[in-house]
């Protein structure tokens, strides 16, 4: 910036979403925990690593492009982008692109083109896991919904970018046989009306894909054996115990995977009595009130088979203070007081919805708030 003023970096919806997995950061394009790995790993490191994959339109130092390569300052050709996709689908081989065309010579032989031996970029355990968070549709829901272009009936891994005011953007993808890239955009740079990745390329995308698998799908991708997987907990990204209130499943490469079982929900001693009489062990990382269902940033998908009426989600807080009474607000709405157990079973309803649990007393105090998505 040229009067030296920082920017702290947003994510494309405007909304910060507290601790992240990896796996959901990349599916999902959250611009935060890109710019924080990339300050981790060093922002020439990472220009080297570009340049490893021939982005030779990056032609600049890397601190003329600073932090901001990681959200795509750097302007590259789309058959860069689409060569470097090429790589993880070739299972971390790197090779140069070909023409789809034939040279022959004057007497009419056909000119066999050189073909340079391809190049190991990364290990195919990392084009797999890189492969697998893009083709995890489940994922990116926090920024592009369930139904969305991306969202094909086969195995495909793809990804989308949006430039700065939105002047233009792209959607790279592939499958065992095919890569494709897309660019939507003005010629004359200048910028279009709210078109994002998602809206703008990912729906042509999806078109050119479908096309080419109206006959037959393809095969799902090859997972290297080494590869372990393991039951984490989603809330402290450690292995997770019985008390674990969301276990995922990941996978990791052999020495990556976490050491320690997830002690967030089990290890303080302070204690809440229950309806039977037991004690309830409460977190460490638990404040005095706090909502412990549903999480920050769950996602929720109704079942269209089963009436809403006859759906539900309970809301859940847990109280280590003497507190009495406490109070559900729903979308800045008081939805109902209740007392210990401190739950009720809330009719959920579509729509992107925040939740706060409130104290009374001298007056209301705000103690809590998550937010959480119903599909």
């Amino acid at each position: 910036m040229g009067d030296g003023t920082l920017f702290a970096p947003r994510n494309y919806g405007e909304r910060y979403h507290g601790p992240t997995r990896l796996r959901e950061a990349l599916a999902s394009s959250f611009n935060v925990p890109a710019v924080y790995l990339l300050d981790k790993l060093g922002v020439e490191r990472f220009h080297d690593f570009l340049k490893e994959l021939r982005f030779t339109s990056l032609n600049q130092s890397s601190n003329f492009y600073g932090l901001s390569l990681s959200l795509g300052a750097g302007e590259v050709t789309l058959l860069e982008m689409v060569n470097g996709y090429r790589a993880m689908a070739r299972a971390g081989f790197l090779e140069q692109e070909r023409v789809i065309s034939q040279a022959y010579d004057i007497h009419g032989r056909k000119i066999h083109e050189h073909r340079e031996e391809p190049e190991r970029v990364f290990s195919r355990e990392v084009a797999y896991i890189i492969t697998d968070i893009l083709s995890d549709n489940a994922s990116r829901v926090k920024s592009f919904g369930e139904d969305n272009p991306l969202n094909l009936p086969f195995a495909c891994a793809a990804k989308t970018g949006t430039s700065k005011d939105y002047r233009d953007n792209w959607c790279v993808g592939f499958t065992k046989n095919y890569v494709v890239g897309v660019w939507v955009g003005n010629f004359d740079g200048s910028p279009m009306e709210g078109v994002s990745g998602i809206s703008g390329a990912a729906p042509l995308f999806r078109d050119i894909m479908i096309e080419l698998y109206k006959n037959q799908y393809p095969p799902v991708f090859e997972e290297p054996y080494s590869l372990l997987h393991l039951d984490i907990c989603a809330k402290s990204g450690k292995i997770a115990k019985h008390s674990c209130t969301r276990v995922i499943e990941e996978i990791f490469m052999p020495g990556t995977e976490p050491a320690e079982s997830c002690d967030a929900h089990h290890s303080r001693t302070a204690y809440n009595n229950t309806d039977y009489g037991s004690l309830a062990l409460i977190s460490d990382d638990i404040k005095g009130i706090e909502i412990v269902n549903p999480s920050n940033g769950d996602i929720f998908k109704l079942d269209p088979q089963v009436s809403y009426a006859s759906q539900g989600i309970k809301f859940k807080v847990y109280v280590v203070d003497d507190i009495d009474e406490v109070v559900f607000r729903l979308n800045d709405k008081i939805l109902c007081r209740t007392h210990h157990p401190f739950e009720y079973l809330w009719v959920p309803i579509p729509g992107e919805h925040k939740l706060e649990v409130i104290t009374g007393g001298d007056g209301e105090k705000k103690q809590d708030e998550i937010y959480f998505t119903v599909y």
